[in-house]
């Protein structure tokens, strides 16, 4: 989903201080950056969940900066960005908010989300 069609003026989150959850902003730009460098391709090459639990293990990951976290967080049935969409074009933020802030913070350009 491209960022710039997510409305973002509902979202309670604007800035660090909004992160009570556990992990940081910099936990999650380092999950963007580990879904586009090693999630994504992986995906591509037909692995799934389990590989990224092995990928985690052999890497000494755990938590908010592993592999599997990120899969489950950003592609993940029930973790997943879920937006609404709006009858302007735009979507709403339904679950995600920590995660549209930091991709805004941090220029990513596209996340993944599921569209309700």
């Amino acid at each position: 989903m491209p960022l710039n069609l997510i409305d973002q003026s509902a979202s309670t989150v604007h800035g660090p201080a909004d992160f009570k959850k556990g992990y940081s902003p910099d936990d999650l730009a380092w999950a963007f950056d580990a879904f586009q460098q090693v999630v994504l391709p992986a995906l591509a090459a037909g692995e799934g969940r389990d590989y990224f639990h092995t990928l985690d293990q052999r890497a000494g990951l755990q938590g908010t900066r592993s592999y599997s976290m990120t899969y489950s967080q950003l592609i993940g049935a029930g973790d997943a960005i879920r937006l609404n969409p709006q009858p302007n074009g735009t979507y709403a933020i339904a679950n995600g908010q920590h995660r549209v802030w930091v991709a805004a913070q941090y220029g990513v350009l596209h996340i993944p989300a599921r569209i309700m």
